[in-house]
């Protein structure tokens, strides 16, 4: 692969990001052969296989750190490393057992964590927005049926005050009929002696002040 012929600092400079999951496979040539190896070649092969590891992530880092690259960009890219390096070196246990790969591994559980508090926080963030929404929908509901009720009882307490003063004007005609005097009308009714006057003279009769 093109890539490999490359490091990935020079994968940088050439704008060439995109292609630095692919560092891992630079020792993919030796995969077949480790079994072979003396144990000083096992050794020197998990120490290049370390420092490719450190190389790559510590890119990564840099590239995330001054914005070249974005947290899920940096997120997607450990992901593939570390599917990579599974598949391709499985048969190396040493890898593992003698952690070789242990910076990558830190970096993807670092990097996991951080996605799933992510989506914890977006998850949280969204929960709110739609505890907000209902609560004001719930205000405004509950504003809108208080003043529909306010509406209705001021509406009700209008018509009474409407029947009661029809009532009293009733009241106030008959005593205007029957001759009574305006002090004891406006005692009875609280009709203003105006009012009064002006009942009386509709009804063609003189009131008795």
């Amino acid at each position: 692969m093109r890539s490999l012929g490359y490091t990935p600092q020079e994968l940088i400079a050439n704008d060439m990001e995109i292609l630095l999951p692919f560092q891992i496979l630079r020792l993919y040539g030796s995969v077949k052969k480790y079994s072979s190896f003396s144990e000083e070649q096992k050794n020197e092969f998990l120490e290049k296989f370390s420092v490719m590891c450190r190389d790559i992530i510590t890119t990564l880092r840099s590239l995330k750190e001054t914005g070249k690259i974005t947290n899920d960009e940096h997120s997607t890219m450990i992901t593939i490393i570390r599917d990579l390096e599974k598949h391709i070196y499985s048969s190396i246990d040493d890898i593992a057992n003698k952690g070789a790969d242990s910076m990558l591994n830190e970096e993807f559980l670092f990097s996991d964590e951080r996605a799933r508090a992510e989506e914890r926080a977006k998850a949280e963030a969204e929960k709110a927005e739609i505890e907000a929404k209902a609560k004001a929908e719930k205000a405004e509901i509950e504003a809108k049926a208080e003043a529909e009720k306010a509406e209705i009882k001021a509406q009700a307490q209008a018509e009474i005050a409407k029947v009661e003063n029809e009532e009293k004007q009733k009241i106030a005609e008959l005593m205007i009929e029957d001759g009574e005097c305006a002090e004891k009308i406006i005692r009875y009714t609280g009709i203003d002696v105006s009012v009064l006057k002006s009942m009386a003279q509709s009804l063609g009769k003189a009131l008795m002040l």
